[in-house]
């Protein structure tokens, strides 16, 4: 016998959802309390007392075959109810009803495609260019925003109850295939005046809204935030890699069955990387796998570069370490894949010998230092994730509020400037220097080496004269480096003379704009 069975016409006619009219084959699925009828879970309940979790239904509907709700305007597709949801989140057949219903009464209703376009005609204000808003309890309010991150769409819903003090915030990832990445979403909530924050835990942008919602009160966040003036809620969207829990196995205590949790990657499993000759390449201090150069003791002991440089003694027959190379191990390193030394913290990346350190350097696995470390002698040390957070409430002074930096300038002096901009929820080093008679521009990205290819940089200098002149250059944004390699490699920075801009300088100010582009 089958394990999954289609259901009769009849007896699918009455399998309906109350509300929206659709089969009951989303979970989870409540029944009134009377007997009435049930909701689905693409469903609000707005009275919990008359409704109770079915349970049992769910239990027996899993294995039953249902058609997309979207069979009235073409699809073909009969799924469980598992796979179903999934697909109905970006059938193709799919027509929105415009986000601001709710708030605005808007009758709309069109393709994903054409959401970004009409919210441009019709709700400008609510197409949202960096994911955050204001709030206060002033008045009960029901809005619904619409935002663009890495070609994705994201409807985020806001809901204050003044009466009750309650706030509520939710994120829909709006999904074109299904195959699309995997999206998590946090609440930075603070207030700028008194430079405090609270930030809410991860919730998946594809639970349905009871579980992906966050709800806080008006005294926890005066509490929290130490009774605020003013409160700025901030969004942050980030992709993460999930797995699903089968339903058939029961959650471990502390767990909530059916959820998502996150599954480190068993690099273990791949092909490519042979684990027994990388076990030979272990360094015997600090065991991560010896990359070229390799030293070696006079006894034939192999050690790392790094803890070469710390060590006179070999740690193994305690023989001097002169400057001898073992040039055999070298070269067998350059035909094998090594996996990045972050792999137990989750990372996937593996490659040839030649290119694992510069994904290392900024893998977002690994441990990040602050972006202001030698400038202002911050020791901090934390996660990629963090980052942000870390120079908002420390450094708040060395990020780019606008795009405009006026500096007192003399041509007879040495001028160095380091700023740090925020764009798309990413932090860029911006390096700026004036010698010899020489203007130098660097814009690093504080984050994964690759991920830098993805952005350029602008610099648009003032012409301060009022005689309308322009001089305007563009930069690629690189990895992450120190500032001393900035101005290195032609190449990885901007550069123009004292002579090209020297008509632009005015009372000894110079100005310039820098806009960091994704490409």
């Amino acid at each position: 016998m089958s394990s999954k069975l289609f259901i009769p016409n009849d007896l699918l006619d009455s399998m309906v959802c109350l509300n929206c009219n659709a089969h009951l084959s989303v979970f989870p699925i409540y029944t009134k309390i009377d007997g009435s009828g049930a909701l689905c879970g693409r469903c609000k309940i707005m009275e919990d007392n008359k409704f109770i979790r079915d349970e049992a239904y769910e239990g027996l509907a899993q294995f039953l075959i249902f058609p997309c709700r979207y069979v009235k305007d073409g699809c073909k597709e009969n799924l469980t109810p598992p796979k179903l949801e999934e697909h109905e989140r970006c059938c193709k057949f799919r027509k929105f009803d415009c986000p601001t219903k709710i708030d605005l009464k808007c009758q709309w209703k069109g393709a994903r495609a054409n959401l970004v376009e009409h919210f441009e005609q019709k709700h400008a204000a609510f197409l949202l260019k960096e994911p955050s808003f204001k709030l206060n309890f002033v008045n009960s309010q029901e809005e619904c925003f619409l935002f663009q991150q890495d070609e994705e769409l994201f409807v985020i819903k806001k809901e204050v109850d003044a009466r009750k003090g309650i706030f509520s915030c939710s994120v829909e990832h709006l999904k074109a295939v299904e195959e699309s990445d995997v999206y998590n979403h946090s609440l930075k909530i603070e207030s700028g005046n008194k430079n405090f924050f609270y930030k809410c835990p991860d919730k998946s942008t594809c639970d349905n809204e009871r579980l992906n919602s966050t709800q806080l009160t008006q005294d926890i966040l005066r509490e929290r935030l130490h009774d605020p003036d003013a409160i700025d809620v901030n969004i942050q969207i980030f992709k993460t890699k999930l797995v699903e829990v089968e339903s058939s196995s029961a959650p471990e205590e502390g767990e909530v069955a059916g959820a998502v949790i996150p599954k480190p990657i068993d690099l273990k499993k791949n092909p490519n990387i042979n684990w027994d000759m990388l076990s030979e390449m272990e360094c015997p201090v600090c065991f991560d796998y010896m990359l070229s150069p390799i030293y070696q003791c006079t006894n034939g002991h192999s050690i790392c570069e790094p803890c070469k440089s710390r060590l006179t003694e070999c740690p193994v027959c305690k023989n001097k370490f002169q400057e001898t190379k073992n040039f055999v191990l070298e070269k067998m390193t350059q035909h094998m894949i090594y996996p990045c030394k972050f792999y137990k913290s989750g990372c996937q990346f593996s490659v040839k010998a030649t290119e694992i350190r510069n994904h290392e350097n900024g893998c977002e696995f690994g441990p990040y230092t602050c972006p202001l470390k030698d400038a202002q002698n911050c020791d901090w040390k934390a996660s990629h994730a963090e980052v942000v957070d870390h120079i908002d409430n420390n450094h708040d002074e060395s990020i780019l509020k606008t795009d405009k930096i006026d500096l007192v300038f003399n041509n007879t002096q040495a001028l160095e400037k380091i700023i740090l901009i925020k764009y798309l929820r990413k932090v860029f080093k911006l390096f700026f220097k004036y010698q010899n008679e020489k203007f130098y521009w660097c814009v690093q990205l504080v984050g994964p080496a690759n991920d830098a290819k993805l952005y350029k940089f602008e610099i648009d200098v003032i012409d301060l004269t009022l005689a309308k002149k322009r001089c305007y250059f563009t930069g690629l944004v690189v990895p992450l480096s120190n500032q001393t390699d900035c101005f290195t490699t032609r190449g990885k920075y901007t550069v123009a003379s004292l002579e090209q801009l020297e008509d632009f300088i005015n009372n000894n100010t110079f100005s310039f704009r820098v806009r960091v582009i994704k490409e």
